[in-house]
């Protein structure tokens, strides 16, 4: 059997980069040529990847150490751990960060996919504390 990380591995940057650069230098390169653009696009983007390496991180790191003993816990591996890491960045982006769905609709959604609720449940009130439903943890607000 591997052994067991024990630190939560390096955010690695590089392809987040590279995408907005080819991203937001595309247009200009047709318009300036690729050297002018990317002398352009590279301040821009540096700035972007910082932040949302920032971000990632935190919310990454609430990923590490609050879900990952819940899914040790239940003795979920693979393809069904990979279900609840999906539901954690549903929650995180469609409820917290968007606000575009609730989470009981992020809940039923997954226990169509055959996701255990009341595993859902803990992981939904581990992120969002039932007395500060209303509010936005500090770790995954927008900015």
């Amino acid at each position: 059997m591997p052994a067991r990380r024990t630190a939560i591995p390096a955010v690695r940057t590089e392809s987040y980069r590279l995408k907005m650069l080819r991203l937001h230098g595309a247009p200009l390169a047709m318009i300036f040529g690729a050297e002018l653009a990317y002398t352009i696009a590279k301040p821009f983007v540096d700035d972007m990847t910082r932040k949302w390496q920032e971000r990632f991180g935190e919310i990454r790191q609430q990923y590490f150490e609050v879900v990952a003993k819940i899914l040790d816990d239940e003795g979920l591996i693979g393809p069904e751990r990979a279900k609840y890491r999906a539901f954690v960045n549903e929650l995180i982006s469609k409820v917290l960060v968007k606000g575009t769905e609730d989470v009981e609709f992020v809940i039923s959604k997954f226990v169509k996919m055959r996701c255990d609720e009341g595993i859902l449940r803990r992981i939904a009130d581990a992120l969002i504390p039932p007395a500060a439903k209303g509010q936005v943890p500090e770790a995954t607000r927008p900015g």
